[in-house]
């Protein structure tokens, strides 16, 4: 039997809509950081026991390029706690770091939280995880969970991506 949701709770397990692009498309997703930024689905893309994957490309500028989903009306709540998982992995040699991050604006303007980071290779799928404890100054105009990081014109594989309640802490 599995335990009622406290009021608070949300009761999607994972506030991310298509974290694993198992539509086969890119539903719920956008590019940040350059009109250049691109990405595509497909299950050549996806890591094992994944239907489906994507791929993150033409980041010509900056590291800040990447995706981004809004998360604004997906039942964040001020105080909670959450867990955030993304499996990624470089293509092409070496090894590069994996920024997720909360773009927020609220009363503070925008402000960008690191959420998660590590780094990922070539060779393996990694898990970057992290948590976050989701905090609002005064009114929430905005909230979108950002995945980049390795340096400019290096493409990288994403799948799995989750944001999930932990507690009310």
């Amino acid at each position: 039997p599995t335990s009622a949701p406290t009021p608070n709770q949300p009761e999607v397990s994972n506030l991310v809509a298509n974290g694993g692009f198992e539509t086969g498309n890119k539903q719920s997703w956008q590019t940040f950081g350059g009109s250049v930024v691109n990405f595509s689905v497909s299950s050549t893309f996806a890591r094992p026991g994944s239907s489906f994957g994507a791929r993150v490309f033409n980041r010509l500028h900056n590291s800040d390029q990447g995706i981004e989903q809004n998360l604004t009306n997906r039942g964040l709540v001020a105080g909670t706690t959450y867990s955030v998982r993304v499996w990624a992995k470089l293509q092409g040699p070496g090894t590069e770091p994996l920024v997720v991050r909360l773009r927020q604006v609220d009363d503070d303007g925008v402000v960008f939280k690191t959420i998660a980071d590590g780094s990922i290779t070539r060779n393996k799928w990694t898990e970057i995880q992290g948590s976050f404890t989701f905090t609002v100054s005064g009114s929430l105009q905005r909230v979108s969970i950002l995945v980049g990081g390795p340096a400019p014109s290096r493409s990288f594989l994403i799948d799995d991506i989750s944001v999930e309640y932990v507690c009310i802490c």
